[in-house]
């Protein structure tokens, strides 16, 4: 089976990205790293431009989102602090401390009007945009540490995985309120979680190698894949929810697989390696035929049809 292929690529080193987003609109890309900063590209994959880089307090970068109109970046750190940074001044225009600990995920609701935070402990945080921070509400608290939270497309749905107790959460985010509870088959533990684009499911993925997909209104299981022989600690649905991407593996040798949905075969897989400048970690699919990537300190986009794809470097970026 071919290799994903390389589509475009920073020239530099960077440093090692552990989160990665897309603005709605694809023309801006935002990768947060280990090295407390967030790197900021404005792209249409053919010509990159880089923008000044926002550097968070001393603490990682956990997750990035975009506001829908593109204007602000919302960013989750380790400490608990979520950041949002003003492109066009600059400037940071609110602080946020949800919690003490980690803020593992950030998603902005399509309105641009909410932010809603999966935060350690097991809160999810809902904030107003327009208030600064006296107004967010606690709207679920689930007194144990998270594997794996993560939102449906519309941000009205949250999906939390509990380390402990190895139980799948669906709850709203309008309310707080706990709609099911989603349990796997034998001794599999879940260790990541995302909803479908396009239909009313949520797949699992647990640390056996299979992938386990769920009716959202019923919690009912409606089937069960085994893709690999490794554990999963990431996963994320294409936009036409015929695709799977998958990450697995210990840290240190991470690979990945392509899985296609309707047919139930593999259609890409990215070899793990032990060695850093080799290594891939995916964040999520940019369109149906690329995925947004990266390879130790380099930003990446991978083409998943191309033999023989063009390269285009992305600059350097700005201080």
């Amino acid at each position: 089976l071919p290799e994903l292929n390389l589509l475009a690529s920073s020239p530099e080193p960077q440093p090692e990205a552990i989160c990665a987003r897309f603005s709605n609109d694809g023309n801006l890309l935002a990768f947060g790293s280990r090295e407390k900063d967030v790197r900021i590209w404005a792209s249409d994959l053919s010509e990159w431009k880089s923008l000044p880089r926002f550097t968070a307090d001393p603490s990682v970068v956990r997750d990035v989102a975009f506001t829908p109109d593109g204007q602000f970046l919302v960013v989750g750190t380790d400490n608990g602090t979520v950041w949002t940074w003003e492109l066009a001044s600059q400037t940071v225009q609110k602080v946020l401390r949800p919690v003490s600990g980690h803020v593992w995920s950030v998603a902005v609701s399509p309105s641009g009007s909410t932010e809603i935070f999966g935060c350690d402990g097991g809160s999810i945080v809902v904030n107003h945009r327009e208030n600064v921070g006296s107004h967010r509400r606690t709207l679920l608290r689930i007194e144990e540490p998270l594997n794996s939270a993560a939102f449906n497309p519309s941000q009205t749905l949250a999906g939390l995985i509990r380390r402990e107790s190895g139980d799948v959460v669906l709850a709203e985010t309008s309310s707080g309120k706990v709609l099911r509870t989603l349990q796997l088959t034998g001794a599999a533990r879940p260790n990541c979680v995302s909803f479908s684009t396009i239909s009313e499911t949520v797949w699992v993925g647990d640390d056996d190698g299979r992938i386990h997909e769920f009716n959202l209104l019923t919690g009912k299981s409606l089937r069960e894949l085994k893709i690999c022989d490794n554990s999963m600690d990431w996963m994320a649905i294409s936009p036409s929810g015929a695709l799977v991407a998958v990450r697995f593996g210990e840290p240190s040798v991470f690979g990945g697989m392509i899985w296609d949905l309707p047919t139930s075969h593999m259609r890409r897989l990215i070899p793990g390696s032990a060695n850093p400048a080799r290594r891939q970690q995916m964040f999520g699919f940019v369109d149906e035929h690329h995925i947004l990537a990266s390879r130790a300190r380099e930003a990446l986009i991978l083409d998943l049809n191309s033999e023989s794809p063009q390269q285009i470097p992305l600059p350097s970026d700005s201080k």
